[in-house]
């Protein structure tokens, strides 16, 4: 296994990091498994992706504690909040859209998640036509797919900027570099750029998965979600290149 003292597949010793997060994982990953966590991380790490996030949860992994865990460190581990969403192997966490959702402790703000640098991103592997955001927290939020068909996002704000949608799948991500306005993406192509100026940032509340977190009141989603990033916002090009690395990390399991 990567990180025991193995090579990977072209024998290379294991990145740092992604050896760390092995050694978290209280269920050890196969030789296969590791070797694709290994090259998700090393591919971030070359596209830059990986310097600009604060978090990193994988939920599509081979054990309901490794996706909980935080890809960039042993912070910000999901915990339940509530009662626990239901763990799919290879595909994810998803809750009830009643009583389930997952909190990651992270609160924007911090880090280098700011307010006029930022980016938040969210997988979703089922359709729940919500209007409730499927990763959120008071000013910064996605819904992919509402009951209307249309994307709602919050970018520094505690407005809702409306948008169509017509498939609520896959890579959703949000990035702002401006205080002028930001740029949502679908699956690694960009979808608008609300001209929306920011406004109101961090706070006290952390960012539920599976839920939003309004002022400290759970709402629920019932999407099955099986990654999700948050960090400083990303170019045109590494947002492509998160796409890129987290479908292939999916397609290897069959989700994506």
């Amino acid at each position: 296994m990567l990180g025991l003292g193995l090579m990977d597949r072209i024998g290379r010793p294991p990145d740092p990091a992604a050896a760390a997060l092995i050694g978290r994982m209280s269920e050890a990953p196969g030789a296969a498994r590791a070797s694709l966590i290994d090259t998700a991380v090393r591919a971030l790490k070359a596209s830059g992706v990986w310097d600009k996030m604060d978090c990193c949860w994988v939920m599509a992994a081979h054990h309901a504690q490794a996706g909980l865990l935080n890809w960039k460190g042993a912070g910000n581990m999901l915990a339940a909040l509530g009662a626990m969403p239901a763990f799919t192997a290879d595909r994810g966490y998803q809750g009830d859209g009643a009583t389930q959702l997952l909190d990651t402790g992270f609160v924007p703000g911090a880090g280098m998640t700011l307010t006029n640098n930022h980016h938040l991103s969210v997988w979703c592997l089922s359709e729940a036509r919500d209007s409730i955001a499927q990763i959120a927290t008071d000013t910064l939020s996605i819904a992919s797919r509402t009951p209307i068909d249309t994307l709602a996002t919050r970018s520094a704000s505690v407005g809702v900027d409306p948008g169509p949608s017509l498939d609520g799948r896959g890579m959703w991500l949000i990035s702002r570099a401006s205080g002028s306005g930001y740029s949502r993406y679908h699956n690694g192509i960009l979808a608008d750029a609300p001209a929306a100026a920011s406004s109101e940032f961090g706070g006290v509340h952390p960012v539920y998965i599976c839920g939003r977190n309004a002022a400290g009141t759970p709402a629920y989603n019932g999407t099955m979600i099986a990654a999700a990033t948050i960090g400083a916002a990303l170019n045109a090009d590494e947002q492509s290149a998160l796409h890129r690395t987290l479908r292939a990390y999916l397609a290897a399991l069959g989700a994506a």
